[in-house]
């Protein structure tokens, strides 16, 4: 099982009327085949991360704060608070998630998600009130009946919701992203890992949704394999980070002198229109990882 985890930027939103989309499942998609960039800086942001452990039978709770800017209007840094607690004795999960003014540790708002994990970031403001706001991913609610992930849009400084998008029976991993539809607005690139019901595979769908009404902008189908797309650096020297996506197919025949059981397929892709830019395949499991400039052409 491959697991990726992202942290990312802020934004903020007022009074606007929520929208959400109606779920739907991976199989149907396939049967129907400079203001935020502050924000968006995965790598500058501080993390105090701490598990306090209890007896064998106690919930263990993991918590997490990190500092966000203008959540509330007073110019100092805000913070974002994600405590998650397991309780080994159904099974489940339980988060919370806080939005703290940082001058006096108020708090500002605060969600509770009862057997889920919810993941939290800043992604700029999405909603043109000067704030910024926040990309919520919940995974795995509503475990007493059909499960489901959500990925939604959250006002920054009230913590009501802008938009939300869900998927039943999957799991959804999703990130900020820079502004594609040019709405002053930044986007989210989001994952949906779910099973094909027609062919009982695994698959993927990746899909670039507008941060400001949570519509889709575009969207394609991985069937068959498990596909992960992450920033990798600036591949082309134009100042604007690229992308690596990664797929990892799965071979499950068992005939002696079969191939190895995953395949891995790295895509490049550029930062500012997702073109592509070449791709290498594996037959094993393999990950790229950006590094600096190894050939003095200043880029990674």
């Amino acid at each position: 099982m491959i697991i990726c985890y992202f942290l990312l930027p802020l934004v903020a939103a007022d009074g606007n009327e929520s929208r959400s989309n109606e779920p739907n499942t991976i199989a149907n998609q396939i049967s129907a085949s400079d203001n935020n960039q502050k924000d968006m800086d995965f790598f500058n942001y501080y993390q105090d991360a701490s598990l306090m452990p209890g007896s064998v039978n106690s919930p263990q709770i993991f918590s997490m704060a990190f500092p966000v800017s203008n959540l509330s209007r007073n110019k100092a840094a805000d913070l974002l608070a994600i405590n998650i607690s397991s309780d080994p004795t159904n099974n489940t999960f339980s988060s919370e998630i806080l939005a703290i003014r940082g001058s006096d540790g108020e708090e500002l708002w605060q969600k509770k998600y009862t057997g889920a994990l919810a993941f939290a970031a800043p992604a700029g403001d999405l909603n043109d009130d000067g704030l910024t706001d926040i990309m919520l991913d919940v995974l795995f609610a509503g475990t007493d009946f059909i499960p489901y992930s959500s990925v939604a849009a959250l006002d920054g400084r009230s913590g009501k919701e802008i938009w939300s998008r869900s998927q039943i029976l999957a799991v959804t991993l999703a990130y900020p992203i820079k502004d594609i539809n040019e709405d002053n607005a930044s986007e989210f690139l989001v994952h949906v890992f779910g099973i094909d019901s027609l062919k009982g595979t695994l698959a993927t769908s990746i899909s670039s949704i507008d941060g400001a009404n949570g519509t889709e902008i575009d969207s394609r189908i991985f069937p068959g394999a498990i596909t992960v797309e992450y920033p990798a650096g600036n591949l082309t020297m134009d100042q604007v980070p690229d992308s690596i996506r990664a797929s990892y197919e799965i071979n499950l025949s068992t005939e002696e002198g079969s191939a190895q059981n995953i395949s891995t397929t790295l895509e490049a892709l550029d930062g500012k229109g997702h073109a592509f830019l070449w791709n290498q395949t594996f037959a094993s499991f393999s990950l790229a990882m950006p590094i600096q400039d190894l050939i003095f052409y200043v880029r990674d």
